[in-house]
């Protein structure tokens, strides 16, 4: 898949995990600002999900950007002010392009 630069028109800052333990020695998962990418939205799609008995719907996107050796999907990325959860990474061109498939994370 070809990336056309000028459709790469959404900012993506990618967020890592880090683990620490807070004064009560509980394991506390923080996330840090990683990198900054331009990427270009693919689709987006709402999906629903039976969760506990009632119906909830949550929000999926893909995002295809360039290549990138370091993400993994443990990382989470915020655009626009809305953090998601990288569910997939596929990687169509050899060292040429990404496909992030991303869930929003909903407040628990």
């Amino acid at each position: 898949m070809k990336i056309d630069a000028g459709k790469l028109d959404r900012v993506l800052e990618i967020l890592a995990a880090t683990e620490t333990k807070d004064e009560m020695k509980q394991r506390v998962t923080t996330f840090t600002s990683l990198a900054t990418i331009w990427g270009q939205r693919l689709e987006m799609r709402t999906q629903d999900s039976a969760r506990a008995g009632g119906r909830e719907t949550f929000a999926v996107a893909r995002y295809l950007i360039r290549y990138r050796a370091n993400l993994t999907t443990a990382m989470r990325v915020r655009i626009e002010g809305i953090l998601y959860d990288i569910l997939s990474i596929e990687q169509p061109d050899r060292r040429a392009t990404l496909i992030l498939t991303l869930e929003e994370v909903t407040a628990a």
